[in-house]
């Protein structure tokens, strides 16, 4: 379980069936057994441990350099500490905080016992685990404040021109790109894959998990969230050239601001094309002008139907370029 946010070194994922031996085989090959140890201190002794995590005068202001859940810690990065009670053995907790030095050298933990009187650092230290042991269930420890309102750059919202959002985005490869655009309508088109992906309505996306935290709670990288319900759904790349079941080769190739809306450009098999995105006329919806340059055979537009949403229409026109 992730602890250290500011890592830049991750430990590879694995699946469960290759590691769930480990848990135990670490405690097992240091000669300890499951059930063995020191009764750990019940979370109705947690009184006293309380005023110890707060940063405040008369405690250990634990969480001057620990986080606590969502609330960022007051100055250094130490571990989360919200869940140290389910990591941690309790007997290794107090070798630790007896001398945190003799098992990190360097440590910048503060060794608060040594030359308290052994019996009340035991006790303090017993009351402290049990505060920790409450987890969520702690009260705000003193010297956090609320969680902070979203700020524009974790909720960005397109008032009154389209905005432009480069970020990792649900069912979409890394090169997703999300638009949001007046009046609630949004999309993800993927330069990845030079598609648009979905289009949804209600607002434009959370970024608030993925500016702190580089995995979730499924290990997985974070994605934007978006704010909002789904009416709309790509079905895969849109064009064939010569036949229609003939795989593109397809070429992201940039996109500029027209019209105050982006406008897509990517190559299919050679041939430019130039997608625009806007809102519809009327209602939640979206229209998708193509432009194709100039083609000396067939071109298939993926016209299956779509999961999300009933009323999809096609309009089609041709002209021929001069010359």
């Amino acid at each position: 379980e992730r602890v250290h946010r500011a890592l830049t070194i991750r430990m590879p994922h694995y699946p469960a069936g290759q590691v769930s031996g480990l848990a135990e085989g670490f405690p097992k090959a240091g000669g300890v057994e499951p059930g063995d140890g020191i009764a750990a201190p019940r979370p109705s002794d947690a009184g006293a441990g309380m005023l110890g995590v707060n940063a405040r005068k008369g405690g250990m202001a634990c969480v001057g350099c620990h986080d606590w859940g969502p609330h960022r810690s007051l100055g250094e990065d130490g571990p989360q500490l919200i869940n140290a009670a389910h990591r941690l053995r309790y007997e290794w907790y107090q070798r630790w905080m007896r001398n945190p030095a003799r098992i990190l050298s360097g440590t910048s933990m503060p060794n608060y016992f040594s030359s308290m009187d052994p019996a009340r650092a035991e006790q303090t230290i017993a009351t402290l685990w049990a505060a920790l042991s409450l987890g969520a269930r702690l009260p705000l420890p003193e010297g956090l404040g609320a969680v902070a309102a979203p700020d524009r750059e974790a909720r960005p919202e397109p008032v009154r021109e389209a905005m432009v959002v480069r970020w990792d985005m649900p069912e979409a490869t890394p090169a997703a790109i999300a638009v949001g655009m007046p009046g609630k309508i949004s999309y993800c088109f993927d330069a990845g894959e030079c598609r648009l992906r979905y289009a949804w309505y209600g607002g434009f996306v959370d970024l608030s998990e993925t500016l702190y935290r580089k995995t979730d709670e499924n290990r997985l990288t974070p994605t934007a969230r978006i704010l909002g319900e789904m009416f709309y759904k790509g079905q895969g790349f849109p064009f064939r050239v010569g036949a229609p079941d003939r795989v593109p080769a397809w070429r992201f190739k940039g996109y500029r601001i027209a019209g105050g809306y982006p406008e897509f450009h990517y190559l299919v098999d050679g041939i430019d094309v130039r997608e625009h995105v806007v809102p519809a006329a009327a209602g939640v919806g979206i229209t998708r002008r193509f432009t194709i340059g100039q083609v000396d055979q067939e071109i298939w537009f993926e016209g299956r139907p779509v999961p999300l949403g009933t009323n999809v229409r096609f309009e089609v026109t041709a002209r021929k370029e001069a010359g």
